[in-house]
Formats: structure tokens, sequence, C-alpha cells
């Protein structure tokens, strides 16, 4: 019998969870909506940020 055998020398479930459910259309719309936005406001920064640097550079 194998060392991981169970009961009645049957292998065990091998270590994986339960599958996460999909979500419904209206929550993956929620969710890629707000996935979206975060990424807009994250290239609005590198974009502000690029731009003092581009600034500074002409500065000096």
């Amino acid at each position: 019998m194998p060392a991981i055998a169970g009961v009645s020398g049957r292998l065990r479930f091998g270590g994986y969870g339960v599958p996460q459910a999909q979500p419904g259309p209206e929550q993956e719309k929620n969710i890629l909506r707000n996935q979206a936005e975060a990424l807009k406001a994250d290239l609005e920064i590198i974009t502000r940020r690029l731009q003092d640097l581009e600034t500074e550079a002409a500065d000096e």
C-alpha cells in the first residue's frame, strides 16, 4: 500500500483546492472597469513624472 493511501487503500485527493467560481457577466464588467480606472490613474502618474523629468532635464 502506498504511503499516501487513505481508507481502503485508495489514493487521497492530491493537493488541489476547490476551483474558484467564475464571475458573472456584470461582476466581470465591474472588475474590468475598476482595473481600467486603476490603470488610467497609474498611467497619468507615470506621464506626469515623465514630464517632470523632461522639464528638469531641459532646465539644466
